[in-house]
C-alpha cells in the first residue's frame, strides 16, 4: 500500500512538471526596446527673401497638404524652421505671405530625409483704386483690367486691385515656383511659362471682395504671344493646371506707339491667384526680324511729360514663330528726366526740361523664346 501511495505521488509530480513544461513552452519572448532609440520629427528650414534681395521679416509660413494646412510659423528675420510628424507623406506645398507681397510658393516632395530645404521669394505689390465700370491700362505690365459692378455678391463703387507682373524673360530668377503642369485633359506636360501674374481685389482695407459664382468675360489679361496658353497655379497641389480660354469678347488691342499693347485673352474673374501665360515658341532659336527708325520726332506741344513707348521706334518687326515680339527701351545718355534709366522698360518718359535735346535710345526685341536683338534710335524732343 505505501508502495502505491509513493508511485501516485511520483506520477503526479511527473504530470505537474510536464503541464509546467508546457505553460513555459508557450511563454512568448519579448523584445526590449533599447531607451536610446528615439524616432525623430523630420524638419523643413529655409529663407524668405525679397525678389529684389535682402530677407522679409515675420513672413508667415503655412505648410499646405492636399488643399489643407497642417502647420503655420512666423519667418523670423527671413528665417523659418518647421518640425513635422514623421507620418507626414507625399507632398507638401510650402506658402510665405507678408503684407504687400503677392505669395511664394514651393513644393516639396517628401522622400524619407529628416531635413528638407525651402526657400522662397515674394514679389512685391502694385495697388490701385480703381472706379467701378473704368477700363484700367496698367501698360508697363502689359494688362488691361475691366471689372463690371454686376460681379460682386455686394455692390460697390470701387475696388483696390493688388498685382504683380513677372515677366520670365527678363527676371528669370525672380521667381521660386514649381511649373509642374496639368493640361484641361488633367495630364502632365512640360510647359515654358513666358509671364506670371499674380491678381488680387480687395476694398481697400486688406478684405478680399466677395464675387459671384460662374462669371466670365471680367477679366483680361494682355499677352504679346500668339495663341497663348492660359494657366492657374493650384497651391492644394502645386500643379499649374490649364484654363479654358474664353475669346467670346475682344480678343485683340491695336499694337500702337501709346501702349504697345499685343493680345487679349479673358479668363474666369471670380478665380483670383497667379496665373501664367505659356509660350508658343518654346524650341525657337532665331531672334526677331526689325528695323529701327533712325530718329523720332516728339513733339511736346502744352505737355509736361510723354511717354514713348519701344515700338515708336521701330519701322517694322517679325518674328518666326511670334506675332507680337516684346519691345523695350531706355535712355543710354544726354537725359534729364528719369536718371536712373539702367534697366530696359516698355517705354521711356520725356519731361519738358528735355525739349531741343537729341535722346539716344536702346531697343531689344525680344520674342517669346527668348532670343533677342538690339539696335539704336534717338528721340528728337521739339516743342
Amino acid at each position: 500500500m505505501k508502495i502505491q501511495n509513493k508511485l501516485l505521488i511520483l506520477l503526479s509530480i511527473s504530470l505537474c512538471y510536464m503541464s509546467c513544461s508546457k505553460e513555459f513552452e508557450n511563454v512568448k519572448e519579448t523584445n526590449i526596446i533599447d531607451p536610446t532609440v528615439v524616432i525623430n520629427d523630420f524638419s523643413i528650414n529655409g529663407t524668405v527673401s525679397y525678389s529684389t534681395g535682402g530677407l522679409i521679416d515675420t513672413a508667415l509660413i503655412y505648410v499646405l497638404q492636399d488643399g489643407e494646412e497642417i502647420e503655420q510659423i512666423v519667418a523670423v528675420n527671413g528665417e523659418y524652421d518647421i518640425e513635422l510628424s514623421p507620418d507626414t507623406e507625399g507632398a507638401l506645398v510650402i506658402k510665405a505671405t507678408a503684407s504687400g507681397f503677392s505669395p511664394g510658393y514651393y513644393l516639396l516632395e517628401l522622400d524619407g530625409s529628416e531635413t528638407y530645404t525651402a526657400n522662397l521669394s515674394l514679389h512685391e505689390l502694385t495697388s490701385r483704386e480703381i472706379p467701378v465700370n473704368n477700363f484700367i491700362c496698367i501698360c508697363d505690365s502689359y494688362t488691361k483690367l475691366e471689372i463690371d459692378n454686376s460681379i460682386f455678391v455686394d455692390p460697390v463703387d470701387h475696388y483696390v486691385l493688388e498685382y504683380s507682373w513677372i515677366d520670365l524673360v527678363r527676371e528669370p530668377d525672380g521667381l521660386v515656383m514649381n511649373t509642374d503642369a496639368l493640361n484641361i485633359q488633367g495630364d502632365a506636360e512640360d510647359v515654358d511659362f513666358r509671364n506670371i501674374l499674380y491678381v488680387n481685389v480687395t476694398d481697400g482695407f486688406g478684405a478680399v471682395i466677395e464675387l459671384l459664382d460662374n462669371l466670365s468675360d471680367e477679366l483680361r489679361v494682355i499677352s504679346d504671344a500668339e495663341n497663348p496658353r492660359l494657366w492657374f497655379y493650384d497651391e492644394s497641389t502645386g500643379n499649374w493646371q490649364e484654363i479654358v480660354i474664353d475669346i467670346s469678347g475682344p480678343s485683340q488691342f491695336q499694337v500702337n506707339c501709346n501702349y504697345n499693347i499685343g493680345r487679349a485673352q479673358i479668363f474666369n474673374a471670380a478665380s483670383y491667384g497667379y496665373y501664367a501665360i505659356s509660350t508658343t515658341c518654346g524650341n525657337d532659336l532665331v531672334a526677331p526680324d526689325f528695323e529701327c527708325k533712325d530718329n523720332y520726332e516728339l513733339s511736346m506741344d502744352t505737355a509736361d511729360t510723354r511717354g514713348v513707348s519701344g515700338s515708336c521706334l521701330l519701322n517694322s518687326v517679325s518674328d518666326d514663330c511670334d506675332s507680337y515680339p516684346m519691345v523695350l527701351v531706355r535712355k543710354s545718355g544726354n537725359f534729364i528726366c528719369d536718371t536712373d534709366n539702367s534697366n530696359f522698360d516698355y517705354g521711356i518718359r520725356i519731361c519738358k526740361d528735355e525739349v531741343g535735346f537729341i535722346i539716344p535710345v536702346e531697343l531689344m526685341i525680344f520674342d517669346d523664346a527668348g532670343n533677342f536683338t538690339t539696335c539704336e534710335s534717338e528721340v528728337w524732343v521739339t516743342e
